[in-house]
C-alpha cells in the first residue's frame, strides 16, 4: 500500500492498463446491472418520430459508450455518438458539442444540449448550445451555475428526471 501513498506518480504505474482494467470491471458489472433513466427510451422514440436529430457527447471512452449504447438497445436513435477518444479535447472543452452540432447539420446555437454534470454544461454553454440539465449525478446548486465566474451562462432548464426534460422539450416551439 506504500506505493499508493499522496506523492505517486503516473511513471510508477501504467496508466493505460489501469484504465483499460477498470473499463473492463466497468462493462462486465454493465451486462447486468445498466439501466436507463425512466423516460429516456420512449423521449427518443418521441425524438426520433418526430424527426429529431440526435447526438451523444461523452466523456467516456468509446469502448464503453459503444457497449453501453448497444446494451440498452438505443445506439439507433442517434446519428452522430462522440467519446472522448474521438476528439481532440474532451468536455468541458465546446469542442464536442460544436462537432456534434455541425455533423448533424445544425449550428450549436440550433440544438439543445441536455447533460448531468457541471464538465459537461460547461462545455455545451460555452459552445452556445441551448442547455438543459437533469439532476441525475449532482444536485442542483451545482448545475445552476457551472461556469466558475461566469454566472450568465447558466442551463436554461433543470429539472429532476427525463420524463421532465422531454415534456419541456416537447412544449418548445418547433420551426418548420
Amino acid at each position: 500500500l506504500d506505493q499508493f501513498k499522496p506523492g505517486w506518480t503516473t511513471d510508477q504505474f501504467d496508466v493505460d492498463a489501469l484504465a483499460l482494467r477498470k473499463n473492463d470491471y466497468y462493462l462486465e458489472s454493465a451486462r447486468t446491472q445498466l439501466a436507463l433513466y425512466p423516460g429516456v427510451r420512449d423521449g427518443l422514440e418521441w425524438a426520433k418520430a418526430n424527426g429529431i436529430p440526435c447526438a451523444i457527447v461523452s466523456n467516456a471512452r468509446r469502448r464503453e459508450l459503444m457497449a453501453s449504447t448497444t446494451l440498452l438497445k438505443i445506439d439507433s436513435f442517434f446519428k452522430v455518438i462522440l467519446s472522448r477518444d474521438d476528439v481532440p479535447r474532451p468536455k468541458p472543452d465546446p469542442g464536442p458539442f460544436e462537432y456534434a452540432a455541425l455533423s448533424l447539420g445544425f449550428s450549436p446555437a440550433d440544438c439543445v444540449a441536455i447533460d448531468d454534470s457541471p464538465t459537461g454544461l460547461e462545455g455545451a454553454l460555452l459552445a452556445k448550445c441551448v442547455t438543459a440539465s437533469v439532476t441525475t449525478n449532482y444536485p442542483r446548486h451545482h448545475l445552476e451555475t457551472p461556469i466558475p465566474g461566469m454566472p450568465h451562462m447558466r442551463p436554461v432548464w433543470i429539472g429532476a428526471t427525463m420524463d421532465e426534460f422531454f415534456e419541456w422539450l416537447r412544449s418548445l416551439p418547433t420551426r418548420k
